[in-house]
């Protein structure tokens, strides 16, 4: 009798633990899933001009083992004396050790810091190697402002040749320039993609003097991913901007530049055309909408006014799908959240509102912004001191407006910080940090890294949602709680 109570109790045991697994799992899907299903939705009502913009790699080759270095994560400053060389080195490694293309993304190009000049070697080696080897190597290269600046430069594409390489060209090198902006909007993506396995995208303009600062250089994270054919992330959202914008001739504040190329072939269509393998399913959107169940890397771009190319606007959707889903937690790291331009009214408002929406029904949300600027002022990446007022503001108006839900009574859930400085230099100033980084993570489940903000939605953006609970742990161990920690409030000055 004693023996079957046993057993009874063992069976019970057994059944619960089974239960519980189940529940667990189902939880743990629970994010991807209603993330994946809201933006199916939208694609299947709306049909979307999406193609190019979302792609799918799945996490099946990846070993799982987090210090394989087949994904990385590179935080700026690095170290006090040298912020960003151990990642500009790193970068013009990767460059010249390419044996077929290379995308190049940014917002601008400025010569003379120390990202373009590693570009400029790496690029001057691709062109020997070209020539030793005869065998073609393809350069593209997409920037929007020349030194900076916000007006159109004459020129600029060839300039920007003629810097890279000012001694000769190898006729194997097919290195292509593109100027790619309009009077109010900008390629703000940042990518470069090296064959087809390497993969740079987050924050960091890549070349920028503001990283080289040695008073106060900027905060920034990008993510570098080693994986079979995650290039192609990069590459094919580049040449679907590339080819549906309007370029060259065409439209008269940009220009494209090609070596080795009569002028009538240096076209959109000649130069940036990029397929992808279609047995792969990489870009397929019906087929990809349904892999919530699977650990992945989630591609997602946005056009340049993207209303004007029928909502091609993938990833301003997925960043509100993502935090309209989460659970229990949202963690937000970006240069800031409120409203600083009529046109960047949509984007903050449906943040605001699910944020709002997020605290009301429990979840904790932690926001790290720029430290406070002494010109009370959005100038330099910093933020001023009256921004934390706007932003509990913004959530508590968008929240009621969209959802007819008042937050005010969950604003004890929200956290807002300002991000402070890794190292301690010279005239040191604690609150004079400055955070360009776009990161947004959910139930320390899903994140997403790339270059959009969630104050302006009018340029071309790119970035990645990761789909992985050990990949996010990641992040957060190496990137958000050491941030974190160092972070302050409105109310303090250390």
């Amino acid at each position: 009798m004693l023996f079957k109570l046993k057993m009874m109790i063992l069976i019970c045991l057994c059944f619960i633990k089974y239960y519980a697994n189940a529940q667990n799992n189902n939880s743990d899907l629970y994010l991807s899933y209603n993330f994946m299903k809201s933006l199916y939705l939208k694609y299947q009502e709306n049909q979307p001009n999406w193609g190019g913009l979302v792609g799918l790699i799945p996490l099946n080759n990846w070993s799982h083992n987090i210090n394989d270095y087949s994904i990385n994560l590179w935080r700026t400053p690095i170290t006090k004396e040298y912020p960003t060389k151990q990642f500009v080195d790193y970068v013009e490694y990767s460059v010249a050790r390419a044996e077929d293309v290379v995308h190049i993304s940014t917002l601008w190009f400025t010569p003379g810091n120390s990202m373009e000049e590693a570009l400029k070697r790496a690029i001057s080696y691709l062109n020997q190697k070209s020539f030793q080897q005869q065998k073609f190597i393809r350069v593209r290269i997409m920037f929007s402002m020349y030194k900076a600046s916000p007006l159109p430069t004459k020129n600029a594409t060839e300039k920007v040749i003629d810097y890279l390489l000012p001694e000769g060209i190898s006729p194997y090198l097919d290195l292509s320039v593109i100027n790619y902006r309009n009077p109010v909007a900008f390629n703000h993506s940042k990518i470069i993609a090296i064959d087809r396995d390497q993969l740079f995208t987050g924050g960091t303009n890549f070349p920028d003097n503001d990283y080289d600062d040695l008073e106060d250089p900027v905060n920034d994270l990008t993510i570098e991913l080693n994986l079979p054919y995650i290039a192609e992330l990069g590459r094919v959202y580049l040449s679907k901007i590339a080819l549906e914008s309007k370029l060259g001739d065409e439209f008269s504040l940009n220009s494209i530049a090609c070596t080795n190329t009569e002028k009538s072939e240096c076209t959109v269509s000649n130069r940036w055309f990029e397929q992808s393998n279609p047995n792969l399913n990489i870009f397929n959107i019906p087929v990809i909408l349904q892999n919530y169940h699977k650990e992945y890397i989630l591609s997602a771009g946005k056009m340049m006014s993207a209303r004007d190319y029928n909502d091609a606007e993938f990833s301003t959707n997925a960043l509100m799908s993502m935090m309209d889903n989460a659970q229990y937690e949202i963690n937000i790291s970006q240069q800031s959240i409120r409203n600083i331009t009529p046109n960047s009214t949509e984007i903050q408002n449906s943040t605001c509102a699910v944020i709002g929406k997020a605290l009301s029904r429990g979840v904790k949300v932690n926001i790290l912004l720029s430290s406070f600027s002494a010109h009370g002022t959005l100038l330099g990446y910093t933020e001023s001191s009256s921004s934390d007022k706007a932003t509990i503001k913004c959530i508590i108006k968008n929240t009621i407006d969209t959802f007819s839900i008042d937050p005010t009574g969950a604003l004890e859930r929200l956290s807002i910080l300002r991000i402070a400085r890794w190292f301690n230099f010279n005239d040191y100033k604690y609150g004079s940090a400055r955070n360009h980084v776009k990161l947004i993570m959910a139930d320390n489940r899903m994140a997403y890294i790339g270059s959009e903000n969630l104050y302006y939605n009018n340029h071309a953006e790119f970035g990645i949602f990761i789909h992985s609970e050990l990949l996010v742990s990641k992040i957060r161990k190496e990137y958000w709680d050491p941030s974190y920690a160092r972070a302050y409030s409105s109310y303090s000055s250390n």
